[in-house]
């Protein structure tokens, strides 16, 4: 449906995981991962991963670091 209205189909696979399901296979554009959760619940460590095409998440990231000015950034692999 997302594609048919031309929008992303972003998932937040969080909870199923990686072994339960795989998003991209089903259609899934970008997909994210919150490792957060699953090593501290508390709120005061963050962690987790975003994955999807290299040019769009080069745009996203770009992106931010116009706009929203972050302290640090890290590289993308490869």
């Amino acid at each position: 449906m997302a594609h048919d209205a031309g929008a992303l189909l972003i998932v937040d696979s969080t909870w199923s995981g990686l072994i339960a399901q795989n998003p991209i296979q089903h259609g899934a554009d970008v997909v994210i991962h919150s490792a957060t959760k699953y090593l501290n619940g508390h709120g005061d460590a963050l962690g987790g991963a975003i994955m999807g095409p290299r040019k769009l998440l080069a745009d996203v990231r770009e992106y931010g670091i116009v706009h929203l000015a972050p302290a640090s950034v890290p590289s993308m692999p490869g």
